[in-house]
């Protein structure tokens, strides 16, 4: 016997359907700068970048060298994720979306949430239950040529770990 169909369980192919005309790709704009990781980052950026997932949870570790020149790691956390993206940057999109041109007030390395995303909206709307709003999250690292789109409630920056440390404690 087969299991119960997407109707039987209450679900609608419209649940499936992230953009509604995949043709006509969706307007991203208003980017707000919410963290420039060149503020702790050495001039020549990160050594490395790791992403992960656990549950509705997006961590992304950035390690580097610190002003010491030693080893550390810095973690942005995304919790309760609807929606990754991971590209290579510069490079093309699988995305249905395109960023509003002209607006370069906020570097590209940076984090940006974007104020009018058709996306976040969608999520919000979808999920209104929570009585939350979506957002959409951005952050390119250039030194490892990898962009990440999120789409989230909400992030946040760990401090600075010294990778020497973490290596002591696990051996």
């Amino acid at each position: 016997m087969r299991g119960n169909s997407s109707n039987e369980m209450g679900y609608h192919p419209k649940d499936l359907q992230f953009c509604p005309d995949i043709d006509t790709p969706m307007i991203v704009r208003k980017p707000r700068l919410l963290l420039d990781p060149y503020e702790w980052l050495p001039p020549h950026g990160e050594s490395g970048v790791t992403y992960s997932s656990d549950g509705l949870n997006v961590t992304l570790t950035i390690t580097y060298e610190n002003n010491n020149g030693q080893p550390a790691a810095r973690t942005l956390v995304f919790r309760q994720v609807c929606a990754f993206y991971h590209a290579l940057f510069p490079g093309p999109s699988l995305l249905a979306m395109e960023y509003e041109e002209g607006d370069n007030s906020v570097p590209v390395s940076s984090l940006v949430e974007f104020l009018e995303s058709p996306q976040a909206q969608q999520w919000t709307h979808h999920l209104e239950y929570l009585e939350s709003t979506v957002r959409h999250f951005r952050i390119c690292f250039l030194a490892e040529n990898m962009r990440f789109d999120i789409l989230a409630l909400a992030y946040e920056l760990t401090e600075e770990v010294a990778l020497d440390a973490i290596a002591k404690r696990n051996q």
